[in-house]
Parts: C-alpha cells; sequence; structure tokens
C-alpha cells in the first residue's frame, strides 16, 4: 500500500486495494496515522476495515474478526471484485481465521 499510495510508484497500479485488518483493538494497529492518509489520497481506490476483537461485536454479539467484518461487507466486496484489477487484503493472526 506505501508505494501504490505514497512512494514512488504511486497511482501506477489503477485497480482499488481494500485492507481489511483484524487486531484485538485500536492501539495494535500498526501505522494508524499513514492508513488513514492513504485512504484520504484516494479513497475511490482505498478502503480500509479493522476488525476489533476487543472493542468490537459482530451482529450476534459476539467479538469481531475478519470473517465476521466481510460478512458484513459483503455486497461491498462482491461490487469490488467486479473490477479486475482488485486487490483484497486480509490481516491478522492465522489462528483467528481457523475459527
Amino acid at each position: 500500500l506505501s508505494s501504490e499510495f505514497s512512494g514512488r510508484t504511486k497511482g501506477q497500479h489503477k485497480g482499488k486495494f481494500w485492507l481489511i485488518l483484524g487486531v484485538a483493538e485500536t492501539s495494535a494497529i500498526l501505522y494508524p496515522e499513514e492508513l488513514a492518509d492513504y485512504v484520504t489520497s484516494d479513497p475511490e481506490r482505498l478502503r480500509i476495515d479493522y476488525a476489533l476483537s476487543r472493542e468490537d461485536k459482530d451482529e450476534e454479539g459476539r467479538k469481531m474478526y475478519i470473517q465476521n467484518k466481510m460478512r458484513l461487507c459483503g455486497d461491498d466486496i462482491w461490487s469490488w471484485l467486479q473490477d479486475p484489477k482488485f486487490h483484497l487484503y486480509m490481516c491478522g493472526l492465522k489462528v483467528i481465521g481457523a475459527e
């Protein structure tokens, strides 16, 4: 994301990017200011959602994990998938994804 939204290759990809980041709490997000700046610089091409397992709850009141966030954003994800240059990044602990 850094090279696409702020580096010397800025904007060369021309596709859309979506990051779904799973962390325990807001304080665990790495580089939050930089990520926010990237979204602000090109909101049509970049979306970032956080699954904060100790702060957020899913629609059934359970901890929020990446798979729950994806379910909530399903229609939007499907829409973005129609762009052949779309990249979806999901980042979090591997053990959580096994649930």
